[in-house]
C-alpha cells in the first residue's frame, strides 16, 4: 500500500544527547541511529577538514619515476542529502511537479519536481524501488524548470519534459539510461525546441501513446498560438522528437490559444490499428478548444494544415469562455475510445464535458447537452492548474489549486453517462505558489485503489512539519468505512470514510550555505587500515548559525561498502571543523562554535563514533565574530613521537582588536593542554583559510592565508608545537584572492612542504614545493614553481565566487604514492561545465597536464548551458577536500556537488 511507501523516504540521523560536566572535560553521551539514505546506499554524512590522518603522500621529486598518477576504477557516492529544518531555507521545492506510475511494477510511483535555490535551479526524480524512495538529480544549471511532466515508456523508461522562459524560451527533455529500479542511472538532458525564435512556452503537457510514440504539446504565448512536438520511433533519444519549425506554423487556423493557459493536455485516439492520432485541448482567445490529426502517419501532425479545425467545448449552454488556465482532457483506451473533458469556465465553476457523438477518429467532436457542475468548487479553484483522468471503469477524477491556501480533490462517484454526481473536498489546507508558478500532478493507483497527488508547499501544513517542500498526497476510502461504497475510488469524496494524508518526499537539505560561506566546513581523514572518514557541518538550516557537526565513515574498505554516520549535539554552531586519527584510530574532531565563540576538540571512544565523545575547551578565552571574509578558523594534526600520536589543534581569531593565530598540543591521558602558543606576531591583519599537514618524524607544518594581504604565509614546528619558525610570506600579496583555498602536504618521499592554492582573480590555480628541509620553508626564496607552477590557466576558476564566499574554493593537495602532486579544484562559474577536476604531472614532464574531470557538473551535457555555479547547484563540486591511504593508496575526496549534497569520490579499493 501507498501508506507503506511514503513513510520509507530518505531517513534522517537523531541523536539525543545527555551532558554532564566532570572536571575539565563534557562528556556527552550520544545516542546515534544510522541511516541508510535511499538510493546511495550510505547513511548521513560527517566532515573533516583537509588534515590527513596518516602521514600525507609526496610533492615534486627530483628524478621521478614512472607512475599512473590517475584516478582509477573511481566509485562516487553521495554520503549526505543535509536535513531541512523545520524552517523555510532558500525558497519552495515541488513548486513544479508530477507523478506518473512506472510500467511493469505493482504502480510504483515515480515523481518529478523542482528544487529552488535562487529560482527553480534544480530537477529532480524520485521513485519507488518496492522498499524505499530513490532520489537522482536530472539537471542543474538553468535558471528555471517550469511546467514539467513525467511520462514512462512500456519499457519503465522515465521521460521529462519542462520549458525554460529566462535563457532562451526553450523545452527540454530528459531522459534516463535505463529503467532499472536497482541499480543508479545517468540522465542526458537535450534542448528540444531551442532553434526556433520568437517562442515563450507555458502549458506544457506531455502522453505516450500504447505504441510508444510521445506527443508534446505547449502555446506560445508570444503568438497566442498551440504547438505539438513529436516523436514516433524509439523516443529514448531526443534526436527523434521533431518540431513544427517556424514559430509561425501552430495547429490551429489561426492564432486562437490564450496567453494565460497554465494546464491544456495531449492524448492519444487508439483506432484499433495499431494507429493513434493525437488529441489536443487547450483554453483560447474566446473559449476552450479541442482539435485532432487524423494521420496514418505521425510526422504529417507536424503540418498545421492536417489539425483539424479548433472546436469549441460548450455542452450548447456553458461554454467555457475565453482566457481559460485550465483544460485537460482523457480519452479511454478503448478503440475508438470516448472522450472528456474538464475545464473552469470564466464565471467560477469547473465543468466536465462528455463526448455524444461521433468516435475519436470521425464525425465532429460534439458534446453532451447537459455538462457536470463539479459541486463546491470556488472562484478561485484551478485559476493555476489541474490534473484530470479516469479509471478503467469510467469514473473521474480531478485535483485542482485553490487559490494558494489548499489543494481540493473531486470525483465523480457513478460514472458515465451521469452528468450530475460530482462532490469535492479540501484535502490539504496549506500554502501553494502563485498563478502561473505552480503545477501539480495525479496518478490513480488502481493496485492500491488510491488517488496520489504531488504539489510544492510554501509553508507548514499539517500532518507534516517540514516546509516548502514536495509533498505525496493520498486518499482512498477503505471498504466498509463509512460512507464508503463498493469500490474505493468511487465513494464520495466527501465521504466520512474517505481518508486523506500526505507526507515530504524529500526532506533533503542543502550541505553548504550559497552565501556567507565559511572555509573547512569539510574534513576528511583515513584509519590506519585506510577507511575515509568524513566530518561535515550540515548548514541544512539555511543560517551559518544552525549548523550541524556530523561525522561519516566507511564501513569497511571497499568503494561499495556503506558509510555510517553520526550527528554530534554538543556543537551548537559550528563553522569550522578538522579531523584526524590517533594511533588507536579514534577519531578527533577540532570546530569553531559561533554560538559561544570559542574552539572546541573532541573525541569518541570508538572508531565508528558509536561510543562516547568526550569534549575539550582549547585553552584561549572567547572571541568575537569577524566579518565575511576573515573567519575564525580551525585546523587539526597529530604530532607524532614514536608510535605516540597527541592532537595538535591549530585556531585563528579574526574578529577581536588583536587578531592571533595559536596552536596547543592536548594530551589524552592527562587530559592536559600543553605548548600553548601564539604562531603569529602581527596582531592586526585578517585570517582566514588555516591548512596544516604533519609526518611520520614529528614535523608540522602550518600554511594560512592572511586575507589583509591577500598573501600565503608558512611556519612549522618540529617539537610538538613547542616552538615554531618565524612566519614569513611564502606567496606574497598581488592581485585580490591570492592564496584562497589554499592546502599544504608534506612530500613523503622528500620530507618537504608543499601548496595548492587559488590566485583567484587572474583565473589560475597553482602549485609550489619547497625545495629544502622543512626547518628553512619559511623564507620564499626556497619555494619554487612546479614546472610552470600552473594548476589552471584558463578562464573560469575565479567566477566561482568572491569576497565574502571565498570558503568554497579549495584546491586540495594530495601525492601519489610515488610523489607526483595531485591538485582537486573546482572550475568555477566563468565556465559552463562547472567540473569538479584533477590535475598531475608524470615522469616525463613536471608541468601539469590538461586536467581530468573527477565528477561532472549536471548541467554539462546541456544543449545552451548556462554558467554553473554553487547558487544554481549546477557545479559538479566545490569546496573538495582529499586524503590519500598511506595503508592502501587510494584516493578519497569529499565535496559538494550537484543538488548541493556531500559527495565522496575514491579512486581505487
Amino acid at each position: 500500500m501507498i501508506f507503506n511507501k511514503i513513510f520509507n523516504t530518505v531517513s534522517n540521523v537523531i541523536c539525543n544527547t545527555n551532558t554532564k560536566l566532570i572536571s575539565k572535560k563534557l562528556i556527552l553521551v550520544l545516542t546515534v541511529s544510522t541511516a541508510i539514505l535511499s538510493g546511495c546506499d550510505s547513511s548521513s554524512p560527517g566532515t573533516s577538514s583537509n588534515s590527513g590522518s596518516t602521514a600525507p603522500v609526496v610533492t615534486p621529486i627530483v628524478t621521478p619515476v614512472i607512475a599512473t598518477n590517475t584516478c582509477s576504477a573511481p566509485v562516487t557516492k553521495i554520503i549526505d542529502y543535509g536535513e531541512r529544518s523545520t524552517t523555510a531555507t532558500a525558497a519552495i521545492r515541488g513548486a513544479f511537479s508530477d507523478i506518473a506510475l512506472i510500467p511493469g511494477t505493482s504502480n510504483f510511483p515515480g515523481t518529478v519536481f523542482t528544487e529552488a535555490g535562487s529560482g527553480f535551479t534544480t530537477l529532480k526524480y524520485q521513485y519507488w524501488d518496492g522498499t524505499k524512495y530513490v532520489l537522482e538529480i536530472i539537471d542543474s544549471g538553468l535558471p528555471t524548470y517550469q511546467f514539467v511532466k513525467l511520462v514512462y515508456l512500456s519499457t519503465g523508461r522515465p521521460l521529462v519534459f519542462w520549458t525554460n522562459n529566462i535563457v532562451s524560451s526553450s523545452i527540454y527533455m530528459a531522459s534516463r539510461n535505463s529503467a532499472s529500479l536497482t541499480s543508479s542511472s545517468t540522465w542526458t538532458m537535450t534542448a528540444i525546441e531551442s532553434a526556433v525564435t520568437g517562442i515563450t512556452a507555458r502549458a506544457l503537457e506531455a502522453s505516450v501513446s500504447a505504441g510508444d510514440q510521445v506527443g508534446l504539446f505547449y502555446v506560445n504565448s508570444a503568438n497566442n498560438s498551440a504547438r505539438v512536438i513529436l516523436c514516433g520511433a524509439n523516443c529514448d533519444s531526443a534526436s527523434n522528437y521533431i518540431g513544427m519549425g517556424l514559430s509561425t506554423n501552430f495547429i490551429a487556423a489561426s492564432a486562437t490559444a490564450s496567453p494565460a493557459n497554465n494546464s491544456a493536455d495531449i492524448k492519444w485516439c487508439n483506432l484499433g490499428t495499431g494507429v493513434y492520432y493525437p488529441y489536443a485541448v487547450y483554453g483560447g482567445t474566446v473559449n476552450s478548444l479541442i482539435t485532432r490529426c487524423t494521420q496514418a502517419t505521425l510526422a504529417s501532425c507536424l503540418v498545421p494544415a492536417n489539425w483539424a479545425v479548433p472546436v469549441s467545448i460548450t455542452d450548447g449552454t456553458n461554454a467555457t469562455g475565453a482566457g481559460q488556465v485550465m483544460t485537460k482532457l482523457d480519452i479511454s483506451s478503448a478503440a475508438l475510445g470516448t472522450f472528456v473533458v474538464a475545464a473552469r469556465r470564466s464565471v467560477n465553476d469547473i465543468r466536465i464535458y462528455k463526448q455524444t457523438s461521433g468516435d475519436c477518429a470521425t464525425g465532429p467532436l460534439t458534446f453532451a447537452p447537459t455538462s457536470a457542475l463539479v459541486a463546491g468548487t470556488t472562484a478561485t479553484s484551478a485559476n493555476a492548474y489541474g490534473s484530470f483522468s479516469r479509471e478503467a471503469n469510467g469514473r473521474s477524477h480531478l485535483v485542482v489549486n485553490e487559490s494558494t491556501t489548499g489543494i481540493r480533490y473531486a470525483n465523480e462517484i457513478t460514472g458515465l453517462p451521469n452528468t450530475g454526481a460530482w462532490t469535492s473536498t479540501i484535502t490539504e489546507t496549506t500554502t501553494i505558489a502563485g498563478i502561473g508558478v505552480t503545477r501539480g500532478g495525479m496518478a490513480i493507483d488502481s493496485f492500491s485503489d488510491q488517488i496520489l497527488l504531488t504539489y510544492g508547499r510554501t509553508n507548514v501544513g499539517t500532518p507534516t512539519l517540514t516546509t516548502g517542500n514536495i509533498v505525496l498526497g493520498y486518499m482512498n476510502c477503505p471498504l466498509g468505512g463509512t460512507g464508503c461504497g463498493a469500490s474505493t475510488l468511487a465513494s464520495t469524496a466527501s465521504a466520512a470514510g474517505y481518508s486523506y494524508g500526505n507526507a515530504v518526499l524529500d526532506s533533503t537539505g542543502q550541505i553548504q550555505l550559497l552565501t556567507a560561506q565559511f572555509p573547512n566546513s569539510i574534513s576528511i581523514a583515513t584509519t590506519s587500515t585506510g577507511k575515509p572518514a568524513v566530518a561535515v557541518i550540515d548548514f541544512s538550516n539555511g543560517s551559518a548559525t544552525t549548523g550541524r557537526l556530523k561525522y561519516k565513515i566507511r564501513s569497511g574498505n571497499l568503494n561499495t561498502d556503506t558509510w555510517i554516520s553520526n550527528d554530534i549535539g554538543t556543537a551548537f554552531s559550528p563553522q569550522a571543523v578538522a579531523l584526524a586519527f590517533d594511533g588507536s584510530d579514534r577519531p578527533w574532531i577540532a570546530y569553531y562554535d559561533a554560538s559561544i565563540l570559542r574552539y572546541f576538540l573532541l573525541t569518541n571512544s570508538l572508531t565508528d563514533g558509536s561510543g562516547i565523545w568526550s569534549q575539550y575547551q582549547f585553552p584561549i578565552g572567547v572571541v568575537l565574530p569577524p566579518t565575511l571574509p576573515a573567519v575564525n578558523n580551525v585546523d587539526l594534526v597529530m604530532s607524532v613521537s614514536g608510535l605516540v600520536r597527541k592532537p595538535l589543534m591549530i585556531v585563528s581569531n579574526s574578529g577581536s582588536a588583536t587578531k592571533v593565530i595559536r596552536a596547543a598540543l592536548f594530551d589524552p591521558s592527562a587530559e592536559t593542554w600543553s605548548n600553548n602558543k601564539q604562531v603569529d606576531p602581527i596582531t592586526t591583519n585578517n585570517f582566514s583559510k588555516l591548512a596544516a599537514d604533519f609526518d611520520t618524524a614529528g614535523n608540522i607544518v602550518l600554511a594560512y592565508y592572511d586575507s589583509t594581504a591577500s598573501a600565503i604565509k608558512l611556519t612549522s614546528t618540529s617539537d610538538a608545537g613547542a616552538t615554531w619558525t618565524t612566519p614569513a610570506v611564502i606567496v606574497a600579496g598581488g592581485a585580490a584572492g591570492r592564496g584562497v583555498g589554499v592546502d599544504v602536504k608534506i612530500n613523503p618521499t622528500t620530507n618537504r612542504p608543499a601548496i595548492a592554492y587559488y590566485d583567484r582573480d587572474i583565473n589560475l590555480v597553482r602549485h609550489k614545493y619547497c625545495s629544502t628541509a622543512i626547518a628553512t620553508c619559511n623564507n620564499s626564496s626556497n619555494w619554487l614553481n612546479q614546472g610552470l607552477g600552473i594548476v589552471e590557466g584558463s578562464a573560469g576558476v575565479s567566477g566561482l565566487n568572491a569576497g565574502a564566499t571565498d570558503g568554497l574554493l579549495n584546491a586540495s593537495l594530495t601525492f601519489s604514492i610515488d610523489g607526483y602532486p595531485w591538485v582537486n579544484y573546482s572550475l568555477g562559474a566563468g565556465s559552463s561545465t562547472g567540473n569538479l577536476l584533477y590535475a598531475t604531472t608524470s615522469a616525463t614532464s613536471l608541468n601539469f597536464a590538461t586536467s581530468s574531470i573527477l565528477n561532472a557538473g549536471f548541467n554539462s551535457v546541456s544543449v545552451l548551458p548556462v554558467p554553473a555555479s554553487p547558487v544554481n547547484f549546477g557545479l559538479g563540486g566545490w569546496n573538495p577536500f582529499a586524503v590519500r591511504s598511506l595503508a592502501t593508496g587510494s584516493l578519497h575526496t569529499t565535496y559538494v556537488g550537484p543538488g548541493n549534497y556531500l559527495y565522496v569520490t575514491s579512486c581505487g579499493n
